[in-house]
């Protein structure tokens, strides 16, 4: 019998098959074959990630299998990183497949298989998990739901949006091709700026969301007397969370950001635009709904980091201090 993880349009269905009896021999037996491919410096995380992949409850989404499976590739050894392999099966971006190959290069030790509606995971050749996905509902336009396809990228070594596509009830798919973004990045690269461009972009994109996640902790605060010292310092607290300085913020004037990048490319689309203009008074929240939404799956693509999660821990970074403020101006008048 499935798990069935909400209701409605949103809930997800989670089938679990252990390949033995128990999970733990079994998760050894995988672990055995995969250790080596590992410096020992970097066994202990790998194992984590290892562990959380398939004891996690629930299982991670799609997204979190990607950043693991690439978190992975990245611990490994340079002989081995090429047994680490991401490919479409087929001629369109439909299905994505994420696998990790055995020393002969034949066997699969780990396979990952991702369709725009379910996440399938095997194990030493057998069936662990798999999540029957609903698609996700436009908070702007509830009619319309959609889904983000990927391709692995050579250029930027991840798996990237490379179609967005929409669905209103009644209607056709409309597909928006995201091509265009990773030739941006490759513009970059072949400037020798790529890196450049990421630390100046990680550090902006999340500065952003945190600062949307601070004004959202405002307005559901509104009643409360909060200062801008308040607000700075979480907003600080909250970059220096992620490793980043507010110093850090200020990109030159040729930097172009994620979200420019996708804002282009979608208006590029032809069909994207008539569907906009029919209509206009959904369209501008709509159409920046729909960017935050694939800005967002770039960044991830590219940092392997959830800026709606950032964006959380700022809110509640804010509403902490605020409590926090709350508590000690009692216990100030309790004194008094």
């Amino acid at each position: 019998m499935p798990i069935t993880i909400g209701n409605g349009y949103l809930k997800s269905e989670i089938f679990i098959n252990a390949p033995s009896k128990t999970r733990e021999p079994w998760w050894k037996t995988l672990w055995e074959a995969l250790k080596d491919f590992f410096f020992s410096t970097g066994r202990a995380k790998a194992d984590s990630y290892i562990h959380e992949m398939f004891f996690s409850d629930p299982p991670p989404t799609r997204e979190r299998l990607a950043d693991i499976f690439f978190e992975l590739k990245g611990l490994a050894c340079p002989s081995h990183k090429e047994r680490f392999q991401v490919y479409n099966p087929h001629e369109d971006d439909s299905t994505i497949i994420y696998h990790i190959l055995d020393e002969n290069g034949k066997d699969e030790l780990l396979c990952i298989i991702q369709n725009t509606d379910t996440v399938h995971c095997k194990a030493m050749g057998n069936s662990y998990f798999a999540v029957r996905e609903q698609p996700v509902c436009l908070k702007s336009y509830p009619q319309m739901t959609y889904t983000i396809n990927k391709k692995y990228s050579e250029i930027v070594e991840c798996s990237f949006p490379s179609t967005l596509c929409l669905k209103l009830a009644g209607t056709p798919f409309l597909s928006v091709p995201l091509n265009k973004i990773v030739k941006y990045l490759y513009s970059e690269l072949d400037n020798r700026n790529l890196d450049k461009w990421k630390t100046q972009e990680k550090a902006n994109y999340l500065a952003e969301k945190i600062r949307a996640g601070i004004e959202k902790a405002m307005r559901i605060l509104y009643h409360a007397d909060i200062s801008e010292s308040m607000q700075q310092r979480a907003f600080l607290e909250t970059m220096s969370m992620c490793g980043l300085k507010s110093t850090e913020t200020s990109p030159p004037p040729t930097h172009i950001p994620i979200v420019k990048m996708v804002h282009a490319v979608l208006l590029e689309d032809k069909k994207f635009k008539r569907f906009l203009a029919t209509d206009t008074n959904a369209s501008q929240s709509m159409l920046a709904e729909i960017i935050e939404i694939v800005s967002d799956g770039v960044f991830r693509a590219l940092f392997r980091t959830d800026p709606q999660a950032i964006q959380k821990i700022a809110e509640e970074q804010l509403t902490t201090l605020h409590v926090r403020s709350d508590q000690q101006d009692g216990r100030l008048g309790d004194f008094l």
